[in-house]
């Protein structure tokens, strides 16, 4: 990831208050432009999203957009430490 410049990713997830169907959730993260991935999944959160950002500011920045849609309750969010696998 460091070569395209976005050398820190983290795995947030996305929980909710209510129902929010997922055609909103994509509204609102397709703004983010740190965000490269996102589903919904089954289980506690509402979805998870896969961020890449240039450094720890620029992720805490992005997460705070995320936070601040409307309907987000609360996000979770794992750093990456280092790839095992990437078949991409």
């Amino acid at each position: 990831p460091a070569v395209d410049g976005l050398g820190v990713e983290a795995y947030v997830e996305l929980h909710c208050r209510g129902t929010v169907a997922p055609q909103e959730l994509k509204h609102i993260l397709a703004k983010v432009p740190e965000v490269v991935q996102a589903g919904t999944v089954s289980g506690d959160a509402d979805a998870v999203v896969h961020l890449r950002a240039r450094d720890i500011h620029a992720l805490e920045e992005a997460l705070e957009k995320v936070r601040l849609a409307p309907n987000v309750e609360f996000t979770k969010s794992s750093i990456v430490l280092s790839q095992l696998i990437n078949r991409r």
